[in-house]
């Protein structure tokens, strides 16, 4: 579907909040399968990948590096809501008996109890928080990102539903929004996303960008936000810093091919939901042919062609979850 045949399949769209808390955002209190449960890109991206391996309750494995991610949005993005989501470890404990201070452990008491004390969801150490500081202040020194900031709302929850006419059944969908920058100024045809991650390299990014769904998260993420402001907003970007001294930044600008092949994605992932919320019918991995009842799994052309010794020696590399 080309930019110009595109209608937008999203209604009753409205900015829900601005200078959100992303913790409430992404909370869910509506258990999977049921049709309240908002959709979001990371749902989506799940049941396009697994239907049925998303509604039995997966969830994509937790990092240092996402932890690291966060507490840095948070810094730069929202930073008066700090407070209220991270709590710093102190350096030292008060001894219970000679009253000294103490290097700081979980395992005393007086840690636990402080801990306890607290209501923040994310731990970190001043080690952590310091080098948080000095990426954020990376990113502000960066005359770009200060361009794009100014007059820019951050953290910004859209909502909206989709209506599946397969199905007959009304999809709600959210998504949040990291930076929209003012509509008259010079990036107002663009919505923004900030990421973190190892290597910003040009080169190497449609990759990450493929196999992470960045491009489903631009996709909706414009598509929902036009449809509840109508806006002129067609070009979706990355704020990208690598997330290891320097902290190297690079713009990343998606070519509009990227934005098809994500809706085409959501598109086909809310399609798959509706057809499990109607019929009860949730699929696994999609496979192209099965035999008797199992994935037909075939070599790659390359494999074929590749040289024997050349490819079996690479075999070590390889690691099986499964022991054999």
């Amino acid at each position: 579907m080309s930019m110009g045949e595109f209608r937008n399949p999203f209604t009753d769209a409205k900015i829900v909040g601005v200078n959100v808390d992303p913790d409430e955002y992404h909370s869910e209190t509506v258990k999977r399968g049921d049709p309240a449960l908002p959709m979001t890109k990371t749902n989506l991206w799940q049941i396009g990948l697994n239907p049925i391996r998303w509604l039995n309750g997966y969830e994509s494995p937790e990092t240092d590096a996402k932890d690291d991610g966060a507490l840095v949005d948070a810094l730069f993005l929202t930073p008066d809501k700090f407070e209220n989501r991270f709590a710093v470890y102190p350096a030292t404990y008060p001894d219970t008996k000679t009253g000294d201070p103490k290097p700081w452990n979980n395992n005393a008491n007086f840690c636990k109890e402080w801990k306890a004390e607290q209501g923040a969801n994310v731990f970190v150490h001043h080690d952590d928080l310091n080098g948080a500081r000095i990426a954020v202040g990376k990113l502000w020194a960066d005359q770009q990102v200060k361009a794009i900031m100014a007059g820019a709302a951050v953290q910004v929850h859209v909502a909206g539903i989709y209506h599946d006419s397969t199905y007959e059944i009304d999809i709600p969908v959210k998504v949040l929004a990291d930076i929209v920058p003012a509509v008259d100024g010079p990036f107002g045809k663009y919505i923004i996303d900030f990421k973190r991650t190892r290597s910003v390299k040009p080169d190497g990014w449609p990759t990450q960008v493929f196999n992470l769904g960045m491009h489903v998260q631009a996709a909706l993420t414009l598509d929902l936000y036009t449809a509840a402001t109508g806006d002129d907003r067609v070009c979706f970007r990355h704020i990208a810093q690598e997330n290891y001294p320097p902290f190297h930044i690079e713009h990343q600008l998606l070519d509009s091919s990227w934005l098809e092949l994500g809706r085409a994605f959501y598109l086909e992932a809310l399609n798959l939901y509706a057809c499990g919320l109607r019929r009860g019918q949730w699929a696994g991995y999609a496979s192209r042919s099965r035999i008797d009842g199992a994935n037909w799994v075939q070599p790659r052309d390359w494999m074929m062609l590749a040289n024997v010794r050349e490819w079996s020696s690479d075999a070590k590399e390889f690691h099986s979850e499964t022991p054999t």
